[in-house]
């Protein structure tokens, strides 16, 4: 049936129902109770063309499934849905069973398996079977957190080094914030202040990884000819058209993240339908950039954006309903560390917000994420390990 990807919905609002209606032509009380009601399993389908969509509509029928097909989405969707598939686990299954080119997809996204390793730079592999932690190590004066700025080299390798000890996976490398509303720093002046520290933590901390938080293709690759062996990278390759190439030259690992146009701008544009479904589009096309520009998909994980261009309640949202990304099949990271969403929660300065951070962690866990970038190791790395725990007994992952 060709490159279909499947989105299972997971906690969705009444709001996202109207909205999937309105794109299917189909009346909102049918869809939602459906949903709701009769607790149907709700599969959006994507990147199917007219023929497909008449094939996938017969074999739909044969396995007992409603199917509903999509008018254009419109709005702010970089690949709209294609269709709607409303049926119990066991109707899907069938047509896993009579569409072998489904199967796959299926199955991951019924399953909402997250089983993939994640290969970064020098032949490498890392296994997120439990929750890995990033540490945040910031090179700038201005980060939203202020205990988490560092200028000098020595405190920098100083803070490296006790993160490693607490418990971190990844030290995370940033030359510039990305706080909403931030001036973005020349280039020349973030290699400055990246490279040094890079090279410095690799010799000091061994095989432990070290990422470079950057959206320049050139701090990129002076980081990387510095030894780190991950971009994070919050433009996705569209703030540097030359990013994904150069990600893909050194094989290095790399975080896709989704976000609306610059730090400096993000905030301004916040309403959306479908939240997760926009995030779930862009992360379809952003796939698709990675491995046109030659990124291998085992080296990509997904991050949703966290703070990035998002309503302070859409942050919520977006954590318990982590579960629609899983049949994308890459492993999802999540920084949600001490972030202005909590304010919702009456944390208002970011120095009160550990617990909100924890309590964010626990959420992410126990909804699929198994990367998480925090400011405070040790702790997060002790309720991440409680959550995973707690999940993998339950049954919850």
């Amino acid at each position: 049936m060709g490159s279909i990807a499947l989105r299972r919905l997971c906690r969705a609002t009444a709001e996202t129902i109207d909205v999937l209606a309105g794109m299917a032509g189909v009346d909102s009380a049918e869809l939602a109770n459906r949903y709701f009601g009769c607790r149907n399993e709700i599969i959006i389908v994507y990147g199917a063309g007219s023929d497909t969509v008449v094939r996938l509509r017969q074999a739909a029928a044969a396995a007992g499934l409603d199917f509903y097909p999509c008018k254009d989405a419109g709005g702010n969707f970089p690949q709209a849905p294609s269709a709607l598939l409303a049926g119990t686990p066991l109707q899907l299954e069938k047509l896993g069973r009579s569409e072998p080119e489904l199967s796959t997809a299926l199955r991951n996204c019924l399953a909402g398996s997250l089983t993939g390793s994640w290969r970064i730079g020098g032949g490498r592999t890392l296994e997120p079977g439990r929750p890995l932690i990033m540490g945040v190590l910031n090179l700038s004066a201005d980060s939203f957190y202020s205990p988490s700025r560092i200028t000098a080299l020595e405190e920098a390798v100083r803070g490296a080094v006790r993160m490693a000890e607490e418990g971190a996976d990844i030290i995370d490398v940033g030359g510039e914030s990305t706080r909403p509303g931030a001036e973005p720093v020349p280039g020349d002046e973030e290699a400055r202040r990246v490279t040094p520290v890079v090279e410095s933590l690799v010799a000091e901390l061994g095989a432990l990884p070290v990422s470079v938080d950057t959206y320049k293709a050139d701090v990129a690759r002076a980081a990387l000819d510095a030894g780190a062996s991950i971009v994070n990278d919050i433009g996705a390759g569209l703030l540097d058209r030359s990013m994904m190439e150069t990600v893909a030259g050194y094989g290095a690992g790399y975080v896709l993240m989704h976000m609306r146009g610059k730090p400096a701008t993000m905030q301004r544009n916040t309403d959306y339908d479908d939240l997760p479904g926009e995030v779930f589009s862009f992360f379809l096309t952003g796939l698709e950039r990675c491995a046109a520009a030659g990124i291998d998909p085992a080296c990509v994980v997904l991050d949703p954006g966290i703070g990035f261009g998002k309503p302070p309640a859409g942050n919520y949202e977006l954590l318990a309903r982590l579960g629609e990304f899983h049949s994308l099949g890459r492993p999802l990271l999540i920084g949600a560390s001490r972030k202005s969403f909590l304010t919702l929660a009456g944390q208002d300065d970011p120095g009160d917000r550990l617990e909100g951070s924890l309590a964010a962690c626990t959420v992410a866990v126990l909804a699929g994420a198994r990367i998480l970038r925090v400011h405070d190791v040790g702790s997060s790395r002790r309720a991440a390990s409680a959550a995973a725990v707690f999940a993998g007994i339950t049954g919850l992952l």
